[in-house]
């Protein structure tokens, strides 16, 4: 499967049509390792509003935004 693929990125640079096999892809097939059966335990879902107030504040932090543009979410302390 590696060789067809390298040879599929040659060619590809001579050939006007898109060749759907490439060897990144293949490799990361090729090497995939199973995730093991014990982890199987998800991190817990956040809410929306959290997840968008924290990512103000980041930028807000950051110089990214104005204290105007970040609004009550600049404001607040980390948590």
């Amino acid at each position: 499967m590696l060789p067809a693929a390298r040879l599929a990125d040659a060619l590809q640079r001579w050939w006007a049509w898109h060749i759907p096999a490439e060897y990144g892809a293949a490799y990361t097939c090729v090497h995939a390792v199973p995730v093991a059966a014990d982890a199987t335990a998800a991190p817990a879902p956040r809410p929306v509003e959290e997840t968008m107030a924290d990512t103000v504040h980041w930028l807000y932090r950051t110089g990214l935004l104005t204290k105007r543009q970040a609004g009550a979410a600049g404001e607040r302390t980390a948590s």
